[in-house]
């Protein structure tokens, strides 16, 4: 566990040093920030005492071990628009994307898990060819379509649900609904697929011979079986999951971390940008590390991501 934890460590340094240094520079090669701060009629003596006022005049280099010494320190800066800690202004509106990503994963896995054995139980039936064709669909239907029809059938045609805002807890069901049909298909399709190829095994049809019960067959050891590579799917749809956010929170009128990052891009605010993309990359990072740790727990065989010999 020592030797997981410190390897794990050390690709998280690596990782969020990698994508850091690529926003840092990035950021910079997409224009000067003073473009959106200031009006055209600005005189050169206003961009000068701007420029040296947030650093700007100084080469990239030193700008750069500025930047790695503050975020050593834990100053993630301030924004260049409002003042505001750049830290302070991406853990506000984390919160409420970290709510809808989690809340949309939980979705994902109950309803791709369920539909994956269902149809798996009942291969090539009805049954399972319905599954798998709505797999298909969703699998196919961007994120903002999804929402965009949630919102027409549900909120403007039947009325039952808000069509955006941030509120309660009804303000939450089409945004996580459309974020997760974005990753239930490959769940779905992963869970029947797996589950097929255990249903096949010596071990159950042992379990077959033997009398037990289907309901114990299928969720007391085919399940336990199908779920390690599931789990791992899960933490790797992490990501993806928080890019849909991005959409997800610009159809609904949400506010987040995603809305956040794209104004932040826009005026070229750069202290906010860095930080925003930092915090992403760690609850990504994060959420791989608890997908094996998860499966480890699920699996004894399986010991910090290698298959005992």
């Amino acid at each position: 566990m020592l030797r997981f934890t410190l390897r794990s460590l050390v690709h998280l340094i690596v990782v969020l040093w990698g994508v850091v240094t690529i926003t840092f520079l990035a950021l910079r090669l997409s224009g000067n920030p003073l473009d959106a701060l200031l009006s055209p009629e600005a005189t050169e003596q206003q961009r000068a005492q701007l420029t040296e006022q947030l650093g700007l005049d100084q080469p990239i280099a030193m700008q750069y071990l500025l930047f790695l010494r503050q975020l050593g320190s834990g100053d993630l800066g301030r924004s260049i628009i409002t003042g505001t800690r750049a830290g302070q202004l991406v853990g506000d509106q984390f919160a409420h994307s970290l709510l809808l990503t989690v809340l949309a994963l939980a979705v994902s896995a109950v309803v791709g898990v369920g539909l994956g054995v269902l149809a798996a139980t009942r291969r090539g039936g009805l049954i399972d060819r319905s599954v798998v064709a709505l797999a298909a669909l969703a699998q196919a239907a961007p994120l903002f379509w999804v929402g965009l029809i949630l919102i027409i059938v549900f909120a403007v045609h039947l009325q039952v649900l808000p069509a955006s805002g941030m509120g309660g807890a009804s303000h939450l069901v089409l945004p996580v609904v459309a974020l997760a049909s974005g990753i239930m298909p490959y769940v779905l399709r992963l869970t029947r697929t797996t589950m097929l190829g255990v249903l096949d095994t010596e071990f159950i049809r042992f379990q077959q011979a033997t009398g037990l019960g289907h309901r114990s067959i299928i969720y007391r050891h085919a399940l336990k079986n199908c779920l390690p590579p599931v789990v791992t799917l899960l933490g790797l749809q992490a990501g993806p999951l928080l890019g849909g956010v991005v959409v997800i929170e610009t159809v609904f009128g949400r506010s987040g971390v995603g809305s956040l990052l794209i104004d932040s891009i826009y005026s070229r605010d750069y202290p906010v940008v860095q930080a925003a993309v930092l915090v992403i990359v760690v609850a990504v990072v994060l959420a791989n590390v608890l997908a094996d740790l998860l499966v480890a727990v699920i699996d004894p065989r399986v010991r910090l991501g290698r298959t005992a010999s």
